[in-house]
Parts: C-alpha cells; sequence; structure tokens
C-alpha cells in the first residue's frame, strides 16, 4: 500500500498538535477550538481526495488542504514560540528569586518557629 501524501500530513498536523497544545497548561480555547476544527476539515479532504478517481476534480479541495496545512503550521510555529518565550521568562524568574534568596543570610529572621533574639 502506497504512503498516502494527504493522509501523511494529517498525521503530522495531529502529532504537531500534541506536542504543542499538550505542553500548556492554560491556552487560549478558540485558538485551540480552531486548529482541531482545521485537523477535521484536514482529515475530511484527505479522505474526499483519497477516494476520488479523477484528480483533476478534486483540485480545489487538494488546494484548500494545502493552504489548511500552512496556515497550520504558522499557528503552530508561533504557538511555540510563545511557549518558548514563557519558559525563558519563567527561568529568569527563577535565577532571580534564587540570586535573591542566596543575599539573605542564613542567621535572618525565624528559624524553626524560634526567633533568633532572646
Amino acid at each position: 500500500m502506497p504512503v498516502d501524501f494527504f493522509e501523511t500530513e494529517v498525521r503530522k498536523a495531529q502529532d504537531r498538535f500534541n506536542q504543542t497544545f499538550g505542553v500548556m497548561a492554560v491556552c487560549n480555547i478558540r485558538m485551540r477550538q480552531s486548529v482541531i476544527l482545521a485537523i477535521v476539515q484536514m482529515g475530511l479532504l484527505q479522505r474526499k481526495i483519497a477516494k476520488s478517481r479523477d484528480k483533476d476534480l478534486v483540485r480545489e479541495e487538494i488546494k484548500r488542504f494545502v493552504r489548511a496545512r500552512d496556515v497550520l503550521k504558522n499557528v503552530f510555529n508561533q504557538a511555540e514560540q510563545e511557549i518558548n518565550k514563557l519558559r525563558e521568562r519563567r527561568k529568569q524568574q527563577w535565577l532571580t528569586h534564587l540570586n535573591s534568596a542566596e543575599s539573605i543570610p542564613a542567621h535572618y529572621g525565624v528559624l524553626h518557629g524560634q526567633s533568633i533574639n532572646r
């Protein structure tokens, strides 16, 4: 059985969706929903293209499929850039927190519920 280009592209989009949105604890629900619907549309177009015997009759569906694939690639790239920016920002906040915690002397404050000044 030959490997179907359109089926492979749908699987790639599904995998990339899981990789991108699977790591997001919080995301824009409308964007997520739109991506899911675009993948579903790609799947429906893929089935229609696969069932057609004459590729000239489904030329418009092929164009729509490729357009949807390209739009999804752009959405995934932007989402992944946002994820990377967020990770970098959290890393910097964590490093700042560690640096500020190291500058506080160990004997300062309350240890184990007891005051040092007696």
